[in-house]
This record gives structure tokens, sequence and C-alpha cells, in this order.
């Protein structure tokens, strides 16, 4: 009885192993020239959304801030970058940054 619950247990226990996550796209910025645009140096999947790379709308790569390493990009007003998710339009998928707000200024990010 013990050897039948025991291999019950483990049956049980292997239909609620976690999948592998796969990283679509995983970058800190490390590669890209301070002072350069983002979409210009970085390419697909990043863009602006008039489709412009290296416009006005395409973020600079900063040193000024940064949660990890020593880069970030430096998202201003009249910047429009968009990092572009082609196919995934369904299934479920993880998406994460982090970004800083200056204390009394205000933050926004949209998906589409």
């Amino acid at each position: 009885m013990k050897k039948t619950l025991f291999f019950l247990f483990v049956m049980l226990g292997s239909l609620f192993v976690a999948k592998a996550q796969l990283n679509l796209y995983l970058t800190d910025f490390e590669t890209y020239t301070v002072g350069t645009r983002l979409a210009t140096q970085a390419g697909s999947p990043w863009t602006t959304w008039s489709i412009a790379p290296g416009g006005a709308e395409d973020p600079f790569v900063s040193s000024t801030q940064a949660h990890s390493g020593t880069k970030s990009v430096n998202v201003l007003n009249a910047n429009d970058c968009v990092f572009q998710l082609f196919d995934k339009t369904t299934g479920r998928y993880n998406i994460e940054w982090y970004m800083y707000v200056e204390s009394g200024k205000l933050g926004y990010f949209n998906f589409l």
C-alpha cells in the first residue's frame, strides 16, 4: 500500500513540473553606445512609432541611470520608441522591464 501511494504521489507531482522558460528577447543595453539612438543601433525588434529609427522619436542610450550595469535608454517627451512583438498575438508571455521615473515627473507606457 505504501509503495502504491508513493507511486501515485510521484505521478501526480510530475504533472505539475514547470516547463523551461524560453527568453525570446533579453537585453541590458550594455552593448549599445551611449549618445547614440536606440533603434538606430539595436535594429529589430526596436523601432519608432513612425518606423523612422534615427529621428526625433528614437531615444538615446544613456549612462545617467541604470538598474544594473551602466547603461539604459533615456525616453523623453518627443520619443516614441516601439518594441515590436511581430507574430506574438496569442499565447502567454511575460514582459518585464525596469523604469526609473524622477520624483515629481510622470512615466507612461502602453501595449497595443
